[in-house]
């Protein structure tokens, strides 16, 4: 209930473990579906220093979840420890 009261849910991944983005798929945003939360969603990928190189880029990894769940507002990857895509408040 409290979903659906938020004004946005983010969900979040591990960029350096494939498996919780594809657990976000096969879970957590079909359970937002079935509740009917009707609020947008954003996919958040942390950890990005840490993911191997050799794997898929950004938009390979965000495009099959985001063809199947209309409902995601947008998807980024970020790093705390590196600073990237992390804006700093003053």
């Amino acid at each position: 209930m409290e979903c659906k009261k938020a004004d946005a849910v983010v969900l979040t991944y591990s960029c350096d473990r494939p498996q919780t983005l594809e657990r976000l798929s096969s879970y957590w945003l079909s359970e937002l579906r079935r509740l009917e939360i009707e609020v947008p969603i954003i996919v958040v990928g942390c950890k990005l220093d840490l993911r191997d190189d050799s794997r898929s880029s950004l938009e390979q990894v965000k495009a099959p979840p985001m063809e199947e769940f209309r409902e995601i507002e947008t998807c980024i990857e970020c790093s705390a420890l590196k600073q990237i895509q992390i804006t700093q408040s003053v």
